[in-house]
């Protein structure tokens, strides 16, 4: 890579950094501010000014997950709670997939 590529890659990453701490800020205050008004239905978001921003937070939000994974021993954590599960979940998934084309199909026949 040439230097001045990688200088502007490298400014480009400081940037991203400083803004998704100050949207990190900002977000904290809103809800600090939802809160002293009284407000129970705030939900607090997160607002990315750039596409670089965003990726650098979905970066450091899955090497905080994969952390979180290795520090309590949980490999291949699914939303369902055992292999069976997940299975099951995913053989319904297929049946009513494939009901929906056989649906489809039959409409389109008559």
């Amino acid at each position: 890579m040439l230097h001045f590529a990688e200088a502007i890659e490298n400014r480009r990453k400081l940037m991203a950094d400083r803004q998704l701490a100050y949207a990190d800020a900002r977000m904290a205050q809103r809800a600090a501010d939802a809160e002293a008004s009284g407000r129970t239905d705030y939900k607090p978001r997160r607002f990315f000014p750039t596409d670089d921003v965003r990726q650098l937070a979905k970066e450091r939000e899955k090497a905080e997950q994969e952390s979180v994974k290795r520090a309590t021993g949980v490999r291949q954590y699914t939303k369902h709670e055992t292999f069976e599960a997940a299975r099951e979940a995913i053989r319904r998934s297929n049946r009513a997939a494939s009901k929906k084309r056989r649906e489809k199909m039959k409409a389109k026949s008559e």
